[in-house]
């Protein structure tokens, strides 16, 4: 049962085909983090999909810490580094934002 709770949030935390709704996937990937801390493995991963959620709520003022963050633990994260750009873009600023 406890696998099946936790693999059931984590879907929606990561929602490929966006299948839930952006506050959904906030609230699940909000108690995977409180759950699982800053320091576990997939921390990155979870930062840059709650980012995403920040960002299809047009909450553009937390997704890009949570991009920014998902970056500095993972400079590879090409998801997080072209989410952050199109905010970056759609606010006309020419210079990457500090985190």
């Amino acid at each position: 049962g406890y696998l099946m709770i936790d693999q059931g949030v984590e879907d929606q935390c990561y929602d490929p085909q966006v299948k839930h709704t952006p506050k959904e996937e906030l609230e699940a990937c909000n108690r995977l983090i409180a759950k699982r801390g800053t320091s576990g493995s997939d921390y990155a991963r979870l930062v840059s999909a709650r980012g995403f959620a920040y960002h299809r709520l047009n909450q553009y003022d937390r997704a890009l810490p949570d991009y920014n963050e998902a970056l500095k633990l993972d400079p590879s994260d090409s998801y997080a580094l072209y989410n952050r750009a199109l905010i970056v873009d759609r606010r006309g600023k020419g210079t990457p934002v500090a985190g």
